[in-house]
């Protein structure tokens, strides 16, 4: 579908993260995907390994007032937003008479820390309500990708 937002798992994530945590314990490296329960215990403890957890999605339609929401957040999360610029996009209507309700695409690549903390921030009851329903899609397509996480 044309407005689904799309993830996908980083290939090696899991198996860089499981590394890692090896490391901390002085255990020699493996080269394999983890158990769904070693990722499920990493994911509840929030250990720092899981920041080389990562995801690349990609949101064809968003509101624009809407990325300030989502751009705020800086640390483990890069971002592609959609140019305003008149000579980069289909829109007739000049840059400065754009509504702030303009749908632009948006993608980040994410680590999977940085997506617990931004979804605590963009699912609190205070959030706005398309915001929110916002984080629920982009936490439904990350899902399909990888199940354990969410």
């Amino acid at each position: 579908m044309k407005d689904e937002i799309v993830a996908e798992l980083v290939p090696g994530s899991w198996e860089r993260a499981l590394r890692m945590c090896r490391n901390t314990m002085w255990k020699d490296a493996t080269y394999k995907e983890p158990s769904d329960n070693f990722k499920h215990e990493l994911c509840q403890a929030e250990h720092g390994p899981l920041a080389l957890v990562e995801y690349y999605i990609h949101i064809p339609k968003i509101k624009y007032w809407m990325t300030a929401h989502f751009t705020r957040h800086k640390f483990g999360v890069t971002w592609g937003q959609g140019s305003s610029r008149d000579d980069r996009h289909d829109n007739p209507l000049p840059r400065d008479e754009m509504p702030q309700g303009t749908e632009v695409p948006l993608d980040c690549q994410v680590n999977a820390l940085e997506l617990i903390y931004m979804a605590r921030r963009r699912l609190c009851g205070m959030a706005h309500a398309e915001t929110r329903d916002m984080m629920k899609r982009i936490l439904r397509a990350v899902e399909k990708v990888d199940p354990i996480t969410t």
